[in-house]
């Protein structure tokens, strides 16, 4: 007969279940972090061509000022023109390090407008260069309790989704629309729809599942389906299954439906309450 539990082992395997517990929650936190890496190594070659193309006429107006050629209204005006381009740079380079950092955040709330600018200065102007346009219809002051940085990494996963959908469906054009909007239920519902070719509905279960590849096999012909083009996860095998998991852990949702016309991708999350501080 098993021996009775004593209080000293019963004290024994609650530590280990916490140990196990915290041990969990860190490699949870790491993935995360390899999916924000993983994400900016997606966005690099954009962010590395929209920062030369700012820097290079800097740094020919800066050599320019140093020839001292310049009558002193062509020498303002130059100065003008340095400076607007190392700060458009550096406000690239900051957001994208802000989204890399792994840092704590305390404040368990975020303002979507705010989210949504740091995801498209990430980005920078990639999209336009591809002929896709970003329509954006944010309720202003609309806060959701969850942190900054994890709904800036589900919105970068479902543009860059979006994008690489609409990329692969061979138009020359194509369009992005984000929308947030207050529930009178209490929530917030934000949509992230594509003009991109969709997917087939024998894939929509697989959508968010780790390492499920949405993408049909290779038959050889050179005409495959749209959905081998619009695979939703940017290759990784995680990215959706993440946001899927942060936007849960929110209290919120994440959800897909598609169409001729496009996909959608709607997360709901508890509204947040705006704090006096949030009006400075």
């Amino acid at each position: 007969m098993p021996r009775p539990a004593t209080p000293q082992s019963i004290t024994t395997l609650l530590n280990r279940l916490a140990e196990a517990e915290a041990q969990a929650d860190r490699l949870k936190r790491e993935v995360e972090h390899s999916q924000r890496l993983a994400t900016i190594g997606t966005i690099a070659a954009g962010v590395t061509h929209e920062v030369n193309n700012l820097l290079t006429p800097a740094l020919a107006y800066a050599c320019q000022l140093k020839a001292g050629a310049e009558s002193e209204p062509s020498r303002a005006a130059a100065i003008d023109r340095v400076v607007a381009g190392i700060e458009a740079a550096s406000k690239i380079l900051q957001a994208v390090l802000g989204f890399a950092s792994a840092a704590p955040i305390d404040d368990e709330r975020a303002e979507v407008s705010h989210v949504l600018e740091d995801s498209l200065t990430c980005l920078s102007r990639e999209p336009k260069r591809d002929g896709i346009e970003i329509r954006a219809a944010v309720q202003p002051g609309l806060w959701v309790g969850i942190q900054h940085l994890a709904l800036q990494q589900v919105l970068l996963n479902l543009l860059l989704n979006a994008c690489k959908a609409i990329r692969g469906a061979g138009t020359r054009r194509g369009e992005i629309r984000i929308a947030a909007i207050q529930r009178s239920d209490g929530s917030t519902l934000i949509t992230v729809a594509d003009s991109g070719p969709g997917f087939p509905k024998e894939i929509a279960g697989k959508l968010f599942q780790p390492f499920a590849s949405v993408r049909p096999a290779r038959s050889g012909r050179k005409s495959a389906h749209p959905a081998q083009a619009h695979s939703r996860d940017n290759g990784h095998g995680l990215g959706l299954s993440i946001c899927k998991q942060l936007i849960e852990s929110a209290g919120g949702t994440l959800s897909a439906s598609s169409s001729p016309d496009g996909v959608t991708f709607s997360i709901t999350l508890p509204t947040a309450p705006i704090n006096s501080a949030d009006a400075i």
